[in-house]
């Protein structure tokens, strides 16, 4: 049977060893009926002996052959359980010779566009799918498996029965899901893994529009994971540039223009304070639009209209509009584009945007030396920027012309000391700020900890009563702390030195984007004149900005469900002049955006989740109605969590608002497309191979797509096995009757007493 592996490749090699075993069983059979007989001498056996002495050798050589029948009989039924096959296209009598075809079938987003004859591509790939099942060879064996995520094997298992395939392809529709492509491929790959059809005779067929971000990798040099996943899938076929099919289904030149993103520019949302709503439109066709109009609604209601005059293929704008809210909870921003005349994908027209609105934030600022008027403590400046006359209303002219009150800072910052952090209930707190705080007991620090992974933000400013050790041994804790850097204490635990400031290079953060070309900004021309030695961590600190000299000048890293930074500098004019700069307030005001939790944040899902609201212990026994974005009603469902119980629902399969009700709370969900569907520019022939590294069967029409021909690139053999096995069952049956023959061996006896 080894022998035969090595000759012939096995689909089950497994079972092959099984029979080279079982081959040993009438061998075994053998010997153990040798040993239930004993000898015993009498003296008539002499007689009897010398009668069957002439006879004995031919005995014994029938009996090995009967024996070597057997084992071959065993053997032959197990070579054709392990399916040997023969790695060519020549057909052997009694031989046999299937494939195995997986249809990848796109029904993404995307795939909804329409064609110029008004079908979509879904439907142009769907008809193609069953175009090609119907050319398949009646023998072979097909499976489904859909592109849309989460990839899905619709047909998860080789299927011969054409009614059924035919059925499943049938029943499938159109998402406005994102694509999946890496998780399809690499699910056929597992399905060629385990079929049980020969190597070389699979074969693969992808029916999609090939959206470019899934294939087209910006640096060549590093290709998608789909386009990895299809090289490892080609490896798995015998001939890729034959068994490996692409049915393009885009047209050329196709019209869409989407909001691709909708965002507020700061977490830090309160009542009456204004806000910036950015909404960027993407032109993702080949043409050139004229004349879209942008419309922005809050809470259904109309509040402005943008005309962009041109927008190019692949272009973005960016619209902004200020916008505030009158009431504290969750509502609804809604962008929408209109006056785009042959958009070929009308779903993605409009984009979706929950917010909450705090009645405050509050913040809880540690002054390490308070002072007696506002502005001498550590802490005085930072909660001056923090909240400029929070305590004040200042005037403002409504769309109704109602004179109406708004504040200024949405921020409500509390000042206390060192001495009494330990009676503040922390989980009253967005967030913290350590303002030259000399030391912490390990219990501080574990509070502080237990904040952060709940979701706070910390702060941590520099100063003169700092604690590098304090600080390294309890907050860094070798890296495993809350603190993302470390205060280098092998020189000095500060760094009087020569006078230095920021530098105005490579400020990618958000904390410091806004600073980006603009070298007269105050940030640039604050002197510091001390700071501490800060070293990053090499896994979770990311330097947001350095002084002029190189070193980290801000630190800031995720602990937990939280955000922690540490300021090198003081928050006074101790160490440095930045705060009687004017952008010292909107320094402070990021870095606090920065840490503050995002309220609201899990209300805004792509399309194929399922909502998620965390309920306290009073509202886990209260009403729950949940609606979706096309108003029919979804079951809800409460799921432990890590604060105990929360409600579930969906998954939302359409873009829109959805709404939960629990009790007589309500809460705005939005439901958003993924905005890379949007770009439905076509890849060529040409890029989709240089991406993939090989050529491949190409088809960019879809009626021009072939009877499939395909053919097999190796011949099974376990029917021919089998008739083997058959023939030597008949043979072997008939040998023992002729061997024990009574006639046969009356025969013989008489020829012995004639002899």
């Amino acid at each position: 049977m080894r022998l035969l592996s090595q000759t012939l490749p096995l689909v089950h090699p497994a079972i092959a060893g099984a029979a080279a075993i079982a081959g040993l069983i009438p061998i075994i059979i053998h010997l153990l009926n040798r040993r239930r007989y004993h000898r015993i001498p009498w003296a008539a056996m002499r007689f009897l002996l010398a009668a069957n002495r002439r006879s004995a050798k031919r005995v014994r050589i029938e009996q090995w052959l009967l024996l070597a029948m057997r084992v071959a009989l065993m053997m032959l039924f197990g070579a054709a359980l392990a399916r040997p096959y023969y790695p060519s296209q020549a057909v052997w009598p009694l031989s046999s010779s299937r494939v195995h075809r997986i249809i990848l079938l796109d029904n993404s987003l995307s795939m909804s566009a329409r064609h110029g004859e008004g079908q979509t591509r879904f439907v142009a790939a769907r008809d193609a799918a069953l175009r090609l099942v119907a050319s398949f060879p009646p023998g072979d064996a097909v499976s489904i498996v859909t592109m849309a995520e989460p990839a899905e094997a619709l047909i998860g298992h080789p299927a011969y029965d054409r009614r059924f395939v035919r059925e499943r392809l049938a029943a499938v529709s159109p998402t406005a899901r994102s694509t999946d492509s890496a998780g399809a491929v690499s699910l056929a790959a597992t399905l060629i893994r385990q079929s049980d059809v020969p190597a070389g005779n699979h074969a693969a067929y992808l029916l999609s529009d090939l959206p470019r971000a899934a294939w087209i990798s910006e640096s060549p040099q590093v290709p998608t994971t789909a386009a990895r996943e299809l090289r490892a899938l080609s490896e798995r076929l015998a001939d890729s540039a034959n068994h490996l099919t692409i049915v393009h289904v885009a047209e050329e030149s196709a019209s869409n223009v989407a909001i691709g993103d909708l965002q507020t520019t700061s977490s830090i949302i309160g009542v009456g304070v204004p806000i910036v709503v950015q909404a960027g439109v993407f032109n993702g066709g080949s043409t050139s639009v004229r004349d879209v109009t942008v419309r922005f609604l809050r809470d259904g209601q109309i509040i402005r209209r943008h005309a962009i005059p041109l927008l190019g293929p692949g272009e973005s704008s960016v619209v902004s509009l200020t916008s505030e809210f009158g009431r504290a909870g969750t509502h609804a921003i809604e962008a929408e584009v209109s006056g785009v005349g042959a958009d070929v994908l009308a779903i993605d027209d409009a984009r979706f945007l929950s917010v909450e609105a705090r009645r405050t934030t509050p913040l809880l600022i540690i002054d390490g030396k308070p002072g007696l008027e506002p502005l001498q403590g550590e802490a005085g400046f930072l909660a001056a920027a923090l909240a400029p006359g929070a305590s004040t209303l200042i005037g403002r002219d409504d769309r109704d012309g109602v004179r109406r009150a708004a504040r200024v800072s949405p921020l409500e910052p509390k000042t206390i000391s060192e001495r009494d952090f330990d009676g503040e209930p922390l989980r009253d707190y967005t967030a913290i700020a350590l303002c030259n705080v000399a030391r912490l007991l390990p219990e501080q620090w574990r509070r502080l900890e237990s904040f952060v992974l709940d979701g706070g933000g910390l702060i941590v400013f520099g100063g003169d009563l700092v604690t590098a050790d304090n600080y390294n041994r309890f907050g860094y804790a070798d890296g495993q702390g809350l603190l993302p850097a470390r205060i280098r204490t092998e020189t000095s635990a500060q760094s009087p030195g020569a006078p230095t400031s920021f530098d105005a290079s490579e400020l990618r953060h958000p904390i410091v984007s806004e600073f980006a070309q603009q070298p007269n900004s105050g940030l640039f021309l604050a002197r510091v004149d001390r700071y501490l030695p800060l070293v990053p961590h090499p896994g979770r600190g990311e330097v947001c900005l350095r002084f002029s000299n190189g070193d980290a000048a801000l630190v800031a890293g995720a602990h937990g469900k939280g955000r922690v930074q540490m300021v090198a500098t003081t928050a006074d004019m101790d160490w440095n002049n930045l705060p009687a700069k004017g952008d010292f307030v909107s320094l402070m005001i990021n870095l606090v955006s920065d840490v503050v939790p995002k309220r609201g944040i899990q209300r805004n899902i792509p399309v194929g989740r399922s909502i998620h609201e965390g309920l306290s212990a009073s509202q886990v026994s209260l009403p729950i109605r949940v609606t979706g974005p096309e108003g029919a009603a979804v079951e809800p469902q409460l799921v432990p969590d890590d604060d105990g119980l929360s409600l579930s629902a969906g998954p939302m399969e359409q873009p829109g608002w959805g709404m939960a009700m629990i009790g007589t709370d309500s809460y705005t969900y939005a439901v958003n497309v993924d905005p890379a569907e949007s770009d439905l520019t076509s890849l060529t022939e040409a890029e989709f191979s240089a991406a993939l590294g090989f050529p491949v069967r190409w088809w960019n029409r879809v009626e021009a797509v072939p009877r499939e021909t395909t053919a097999a690139r190796a011949t099974e053999l376990a029917t021919t096995f089998l008739v083997l096995a058959l023939i030597m069952v008949l043979a072997e049956v008939f040998v023992a009757m002729w061997f024990g023959s009574p006639d046969r061996g009356a025969a013989e006896t008489a020829a012995g007493r004639g002899g």
